[in-house]
Order: C-alpha cells, then structure tokens, then sequence
C-alpha cells in the first residue's frame, strides 16, 4: 500500500539528490527495469528495485553522496 497522500515514490524522489529536472525519469526507468509500479510502490516493492535505484544513483553522484543518498533510500524500505 502506498504511504498516504506522500507516496513512497515521492520520498524516495526526494531522497535521491538528483537534479528535479531529470529524477523522476531515472527512477522510473531503475523501477520499470524491477517491473515496479512508481504509482503504487510499496516498500517490498522498492527493496525489490534498489539495486537498480542504486545503480543509478552511482552514476549520476560521487561516489560519497551517493552511498550517503543509498542509505538514506534503503530506510524506507524496511
């Protein structure tokens, strides 16, 4: 079940520290590739596309920034 009016999707959005201009389709793309609905994301749901968020997130951020942003996703999977 998506979190409330704040889905879980838009934390995740928020979490990420890309740029607004192009997060939301890096993500899609990195959910979409672990057949994950962004629209109806539940945290089973995200820990199932992490690895795909994760290896995104590593190419768009340094190394530190990204882990740190890695972590800060993983929280709201659990």
């Amino acid at each position: 079940m998506a979190i409330g009016k704040t889905t879980l999707y838009k934390r995740v959005l928020a979490a990420s520290g890309l740029s607004r201009i192009f997060v939301d389709g890096v993500l899609r793309r990195a959910c979409a590739r672990a057949n994950v609905n962004v629209d109806t994301m539940t945290p089973e749901g995200l820990r199932k596309a992490l690895p795909y968020i994760e290896d995104s997130l590593r190419i768009y951020l340094p190394p530190d920034e990204a882990e740190r942003r890695i972590g800060a996703i993983r929280k709201f999977a659990e």
